[in-house]
């Protein structure tokens, strides 16, 4: 009984050290996790204490705007090279119109080439208006937007394209950007001393141009063909006889508003570069202009008198200044 009595002792004490030694546990636990939020939040302290110190990004000079990448290509042009889509498009039938023979492409396949030129340029103007207009035409042209060297485009494909793209509502603007970069062109390559304009080529003009759209006929087509440098030896004979035809025709002639403006536009060059080359071939195109009676303003009177005056004396002989 006394063993046995001593051992259930020496069991609750062997339990209560048990117990304590669970509860040192509990203690230390409790310490544990109370110093913990107490260590959290001095680095925190730490952390945003260091924070301050750091400049922001206007302080430091960058703009709120770098610090926002963005990392979707655009979907229009070419970051690389900077060329549109569309206009990678007008370079694939620049090179198609370039190795075309003439003579041995069927009138199918002109057809084609001339559907996709009027798909070009009708979505470049819807795309950039006449700037864009402008910029395929001169793509289409010449491979670029520098507008220089020798043009690919031919009689054929410029009558299609103004039948297509030229109507009453189209801006006086994307006309204009129309002719310089395609229709002068053709016209000034084509024309030679030698070889006059083709009929379909005038053809064309008349319709679509000079009836419907005269003005800007005059200002971008028939007064650059005649005016040229000082130091240009070309007489302009070819594009004499051309603005000649254009005029005297009686299908789709010029209206008087139109004639007036194309002497006005001979006589008062604003252009110090550029002038008329006073001979027979030039006399031709004003002799029939002033023979139509247009309307004339004053300094247009005045100054066309007196160049007639100045150039009296070399051209004193020709029947056709007389």
């Amino acid at each position: 009984e006394w063993k046995t009595r001593r051992d259930v002792d020496h069991s609750i004490d062997n339990f209560s050290d048990v117990s304590s030694d669970d509860e040192d546990i509990d203690n230390s636990s409790q310490v544990h996790q109370t110093t913990i939020p107490q260590k959290s939040t001095a680095l925190t302290h730490a952390a945003l204490t260091h924070a301050s110190h750091i400049d922001s990004p206007l302080e430091v000079g960058i703009s709120t705007s770098q610090l926002h990448v963005d990392t979707k290509p655009s979907e229009s042009k070419d970051v690389t090279s900077g060329t549109t889509a569309l206009e990678e498009e007008g370079l694939i039938v620049h090179k198609l119109l370039s190795q075309m023979v003439i003579g041995a492409v069927t009138t199918v396949e002109v057809q084609t080439v001339s559907e996709q030129v009027v798909s070009l340029i009708h979505r470049a103007g819807v795309n950039d208006g006449a700037d864009g207009v402008l910029r395929m035409g001169q793509i289409i042209s010449y491979g670029d937007s520098s507008a220089s060297g020798k043009t690919v485009l031919t009689d054929l494909i410029v009558a299609q394209v103004l039948k297509a793209c030229v109507a009453d509502s189209t801006s006086a603007l994307r006309v204009t950007a129309l002719i310089q970069s395609m229709v002068l062109p053709v016209v000034m390559q084509t024309l030679t001393k030698d070889k006059p304009a083709a009929r379909l080529l005038v053809s064309s003009i008349l319709t679509s141009l000079a009836k419907n759209r005269p003005i800007e006929c005059v200002d971008s087509l028939l007064i650059p063909c005649l005016l040229k440098k000082f130091d240009d030896d070309d007489d302009r004979v070819a594009q004499c006889e051309f603005v000649a035809r254009i005029v005297k025709t009686k299908q789709g002639s010029l209206p008087l508003t139109a004639i007036s403006r194309l002497v006005s536009g001979l006589v008062l060059v604003d252009n110090t570069e550029l002038q008329l080359s006073w001979n027979d071939h030039s006399m031709v195109v004003l002799t029939s202009c002033l023979n139509l009676r247009p309307s004339l303003e004053d300094d247009v009177i005045r100054d066309l008198t007196r160049q007639l005056q100045g150039h009296s004396t070399t051209l004193c002989k020709s029947m056709k200044f007389s």
